[in-house]
């Protein structure tokens, strides 16, 4: 005869440690068992003061179910900054839903949903589904909105948040590593007084060699490195935070992003036949419907222009998302890319099989006011366009000419000469050109055109008002204005591809599409 069981509401907690088994490694068996034993005793103490019940223990993870959804969110707070205190770092996961109980035990589909909720966070970090969220107004818990996610096993999307503050305090961040270190150091080993110093000899070791590969996965380094972060799925956009070069949220998008820009206090994401908006701080995207094949994007005061590259034409979208048809552009190339200026407008079409050209538009009429042609264009193609200094600036993918264009005459005029350009992009006080073969960015003194060469930062190019950010495959690094490399950080592929491509800044922070990968 079966037995049926109960179904009840109940909100579910699983935690785990990050990087357990390189730090079993680094540590050897007695000190890790005393770790564990440690990290126990916090956890079961936190569940106690908030009125969990431990349901299940495996190795070094809790689950483990709460009746009171804020309280279980202060308990994943207190666990997490509880651990911490030995030298350990854990991710939570919450959520809240219909259980069974059979026998004492807890399933079903919100069970399953917890689990994979937990695996999302890194290091420290206590994730929540927009289900527990919603049941706590009022209780002084802040989050971070982290977008939508495709859950394995998870029949529908999940929207998840990051727990940022409780009562006005800030979660704390992850310690050092060699801090992290320390700690594992200070907790007791019950040994004999002979073995304990053995072990303690073997364990000095044991840290120093096992601590190279822990430290590279599970903490963040002085230099800007992100703590282990699970894979980052095509069609989305990612948020990462400059300071700690961690992956602060990730948005699910309708398609893949051709383009995105930062404008007006929100992010523009174009996609295949639509726009996406992101204004920081809410949820969810707002889009609207181009009616077009849209190949290109750039900021306005008044929101963004979108380049139609079949029928080239420019559309003008403003901040209430209303799409009008601005003007024709002058030629049909098989690129085009507006910047707007001071100035004016300013379109690059680039053709191809023959002269590439920079027209000035007058934006309220359409009007032509001048044409450049670029230099040697029948031998390439030039496929971006930036201001800087006063001066419009340009390359050429095939003769690797750098182009320098005033304005006011049209005059054009290589700065320099490189291997492989492949992205331009300027903060203002510097233009910054990626040259792809010797992997290398060429930061450009606009006042003056003078070039400094700068290594092992190639990529498509994101400017910042502190120096430029390098996107290449994966690897995303940060460079200042003076030529320093201060941060580097490797994003995860997800199992079927994915490639980052573009990328814009704003609101203090880098964002980055991600695109199925091309073969």
């Amino acid at each position: 005869m079966s037995r049926r069981g109960r179904s009840q509401l109940v909100t579910i907690l699983f935690t785990d440690i990050v990087g357990s088994s390189e730090i079993a490694v680094a540590v050897g068996d007695r000190r890790w068992k005393a770790l564990l034993e440690a990290h126990n005793r916090i956890v079961r103490r936190a569940l106690r003061r908030h009125g969990g019940k431990e349901l299940d223990t495996a190795g070094d993870g809790f689950f483990a179910v709460f009746d009171r959804q804020a309280e279980s969110i202060r308990c994943a707070v207190e666990i997490v900054e509880g651990v911490r205190e030995i030298g350990l770092e854990v991710r939570a996961g919450l959520h809240v839903g219909e259980a069974e109980l059979i026998g004492g035990k807890v399933g079903g589909v919100a069970v399953h949903t917890g689990a994979r909720v937990g695996a999302v966070g890194g290091a420290g970090e206590v994730v929540v589904s927009s289900v527990l969220r919603d049941l706590v107004p009022g209780a002084g818990i802040d989050f971070q909105d982290l977008g939508d996610h495709r859950l394995k096993g998870v029949p529908e999307e999940v929207r998840l948040w990051s727990v940022r503050s409780v009562n006005g305090v800030d979660v704390a961040r992850p310690i050092e590593p060699s801090e992290a270190a320390e700690r594992w150091e200070r907790v007791p080993v019950r040994s004999s007084r002979r073995t304990a110093r053995l072990v303690g000899a073997a364990v000095g070791l044991a840290v120093v060699v096992g601590l190279v590969a822990f430290l590279a996965m599970a903490q963040e380094k002085p230099t800007g490195e992100a703590p282990i972060v699970p894979p980052i799925q095509p069609s989305t956009l990612i948020r990462i935070d400059p300071a700690s070069m961690r992956i602060e949220a990730r948005y699910q998008l309708s398609g893949d992003p051709l383009d995105i820009e930062y404008s007006r206090g929100r992010v523009w994401i174009l996609e295949q036949g639509i726009l996406e908006v992101l204004t920081p701080g809410t949820s969810p995207l707002e889009r609207t419907g181009l009616g077009f094949n849209p190949c290109s994007l750039a900021p306005t005061d008044r929101g963004v222009i979108v380049a139609d590259c079949e029928e080239h034409e420019l559309y003008r979208v403003d901040a209430d998302l209303s799409v009008t048809r601005w003007t024709d552009v002058p030629a049909s190339g098989e690129l085009v890319q507006p910047v707007e200026t001071s100035g004016g407008l300013w379109v690059l079409v680039s053709f191809g099989r023959s002269d590439d050209r920079v027209y000035h538009i007058e934006p309220s009429t359409g009007e032509v006011l001048g044409t450049t042609i670029l230099p040697d264009s029948t031998e390439g193609v030039s496929w971006d366009l930036t201001e800087a200094g006063g001066f419009l600036w340009t390359f050429n993918n095939k003769t690797g000419a750098v182009l320098r264009i005033a304005p006011s005459t049209g005059d054009v005029t290589e700065v320099e000469s490189v291997s492989e350009p492949t992205a331009i992009a300027s903060n203002g006080d510097w233009v910054w050109l990626a040259d792809w073969g010797p992997d290398k960015t060429l930061q450009i003194d606009p006042s003056n055109g003078d070039v400094i060469d700068r290594p092992e930062t190639a990529g498509n190019l994101i400017a910042t008002e502190d120096g430029v950010w390098a996107l290449k495959l994966q690897v995303l690094t940060r460079v200042s204005n003076e030529g320093e490399i201060t941060g580097r950080i490797e994003l995860p592929y997800a199992d079927d591809g994915s490639w980052f491509n573009q990328g814009t800044y704003g609101d203090g922070a880098v964002w980055i599409g991600v695109r199925p990968q091309e073969v």
